[in-house]
């Protein structure tokens, strides 16, 4: 009777350990890692692409070699920072500009910077949204001015979006309401934002080809040794790699991926539920023996 429910337990194990197994099949995007000295140590930056395809917690990040084995890896965060134009669209509702930024590539925004000609001291609030809210979460407000007189000159045209950091988590869009009163709204020319990139570093084998692969919603979260010292390996010398253009690993269309069942992960739910059964089964006729 115990070797019957030890090889039940052990099949229990192992079933649920299949959910983390993981196939180079489900990843729907990657990169090439194009390195070219022999430091130990690898690095790059994540760049837009990546931001817009991955998982927003960056957990379905993989390095593979020319094998298709997955290579351990750590993550730098923040690591630093990048200026671009933004998408955005204007519009004014009575006294107020309201300013919409699409943050498609579902980047870390810092701050946003309002460029113009005008002298202007205006009050602002400022909002974000992601899936997870309809509508506009308030999340900060303040007060941009741009003074430019002969005998005086003071700027603030940036507004920070990450003042209370953890609120939100890369939001899908950011809406900034500048109240005007009674003046005119001011002639914004342009708008500029700021960003976090992340760096990704990892150990090289004895292969010569990398490949990041990102895009897999079903992935989980990997756990590496090298994360628990990557405070030592910061020290040691990088290469700093490029990565190329990037691969669509598979076509289909999106909402047909989003419909797509996952076969194994219900095949190995059934299993873990069969073993269950059966364990309570033998469990309660030992004991009425």
């Amino acid at each position: 009777m115990k070797k019957i429910l030890v090889a039940l337990i052990c099949i229990l194990f192992f079933s649920t350990n299949s959910f983390a197994n993981e196939n180079i099949d489900d990843w729907k995007f990657s990169k090439e890692i194009y390195h070219n000295n022999d430091n130990k140590y690898k690095s790059f930056l994540l760049d837009e692409e990546i931001y817009r395809y991955a998982k927003d917690d960056l957990l379905d990040i993989r390095i593979i070699n020319d094998k298709n084995e997955f290579l351990p890896y750590y993550v730098v965060n923040k690591y630093s920072k990048k200026t671009k134009q933004a998408d955005f669209n204007i519009k004014q509702e009575n006294n107020d500009t309201i300013i919409i930024i699409n943050n498609k590539d579902n980047l870390n925004i810092n701050d946003i910077k309002i460029i113009s000609q005008d002298d202007f001291k205006r009050n602002y609030d400022i909002y974000y949204k992601n899936n997870k809210y309809e509508e506009f979460q308030k999340i900060d407000y303040g007060n941009i001015y741009k003074i430019n007189l002969e005998n005086y000159k003071e700027e603030k045209n940036v507004i920070k979006s990450d003042l209370r950091a953890g609120y939100f988590l890369n939001p899908d869009s950011i809406k900034v309401v500048i109240h005007n009163k009674d003046d005119r709204p001011i002639n914004i020319q342009d708008i500029q934002i700021s960003y976090y990139v992340d760096k990704i570093v990892f150990k090289k084998d004895n292969r010569n080809e990398y490949t990041v692969l990102f895009g897999n919603k079903y992935s989980q979260i990997p756990s590496y040794d090298i994360q628990s010292y990557k405070d030592y390996i910061e020290k040691e010398n990088q290469e700093i790699c490029t990565l190329s253009n990037l691969t669509e690993e598979n076509t289909k269309d999106k909402n047909e991926e989003d419909k797509k069942i996952n076969y194994k992960l219900m095949l190995n739910i059934i299993v873990v539920l069969i073993s269950l059964i059966l364990v309570m089964v033998i469990m309660k006729k030992s004991n009425d023996i």
